[in-house]
């Protein structure tokens, strides 16, 4: 072979190999990417709870309760109740007591008067409760005391006679009050035991000395009890007259205690000075065997109940007793 044509071929041979140089490399395979997850669901949080509604600004409140009962004796008794009121706004309230009605076992008792004590002042500074004022300033509460005294009905003054009548009180005050553009009406009840007096009367009288210048005697005395549970006669003084003239006086100590609507006795002695009177006098009771008398005085009675732990009693009892000699 010639050398033109080895050199022909070295030169197609460069030419190629630098052809092949030239050629770019075949790009790499891509793999297909992986797809997503789908997302876990979670569900929706839940909606944050709403504050409580505000309590609306309105009237005063207002209420009326019972508290306590004082008795002055068997028929004057004095109740006490609390007013108390509450102003939920921020402006102050006047409030006025406008009118009151009490009612003692259905009926209006014959005297009753209510008073209103102001808050932190002495019962003593009472004053009409018709027309009583008070200023409930914003966001405050006051109090209003109401003592309500009472006249109890006389009790009927026969032994044992009660027995079958009512033993309690009822009485139910109402209240009419005005606090700005409202009108309210308030009732509270109260129930009390009722407390009659004992009854006194002399079922004897005995002659244990018929001297004329000292004459004892000896009287039998019975005490009716119409209450329903037992009162003490703790100490009582007493007169005892005989035909319209006094005979005898004297005073006596934790005499006796007397059961629930029952009676009890006690002796009484006593010394009659028949001085200056006609002896015919003493002779005739002797003779005609009853005397007429009149037995007066005051006695303490205990009754155990707190409302009304004792009292005091006048007594006069006159009828005609049997002499015994």
């Amino acid at each position: 072979m010639s050398k033109f044509c080895q050199k022909f071929i070295t030169g197609l041979l460069l030419l190629g190999l630098c052809a092949a140089c030239k050629t770019p490399a075949p790009a790499p395979v891509v793999s297909a990417p992986e797809p997503m997850p789908e997302p876990e669901y979670v569900p929706a949080a839940a909606p944050a709870p709403l504050p409580p509604p505000q309590a609306p600004i309105g009237d005063p409140k207002f209420a009326l309760t019972f508290d306590r009962i004082e008795a002055k004796n068997v028929g004057q008794v004095s109740l006490f109740y609390t007013l108390s009121t509450e102003n939920p706004g921020s402006a102050a309230v006047p409030a006025e007591v406008t009118g009151w009605e009490v009612r003692l076992n259905g009926v209006q008792p014959a005297a009753a008067v209510l008073t209103a004590i102001p808050q932190g002042a002495s019962v003593t500074d009472g004053r009409p409760a018709r027309g009583a004022r008070l200023e409930i300033p914003g966001e405050a509460a006051r109090t209003l005391i109401l003592k309500l005294d009472l006249d109890l009905p006389a009790p009927i003054n026969t032994p044992r006679a009660n027995s079958n009548n009512f033993d309690e009180y009822s009485a139910n005050l109402q209240v009419s009050l005005s606090a700005g553009n409202s009108e309210t009406e308030l009732r509270a009840a109260a129930a009390f035991p009722r407390i009659q007096e004992p009854e006194f009367t002399v079922t004897s009288i005995a002659i244990m000395q018929g001297d004329l210048i000292n004459t004892r005697f000896r009287v039998d005395l019975r005490v009716d009890n119409p209450n329903p549970f037992p009162v003490d006669l703790a100490a009582f003084g007493y007169e005892l007259y005989g035909t319209g003239r006094f005979w005898a006086g004297g005073k006596e100590r934790n005499v006796l205690e007397i059961p629930a609507r029952d009676s009890a006795e006690t002796r009484l002695f006593l010394v009659t000075n028949f001085i200056g009177m006609q002896r015919g006098l003493l002779d005739q009771v002797i003779a005609q065997g009853q005397v007429p008398y009149r037995f007066t005085g005051e006695a303490l009675i205990s009754t155990g109940i707190p409302l009304l732990p004792e009292f005091r009693m006048d007594f006069s009892r006159s009828g005609v007793s049997a002499v015994i000699k």
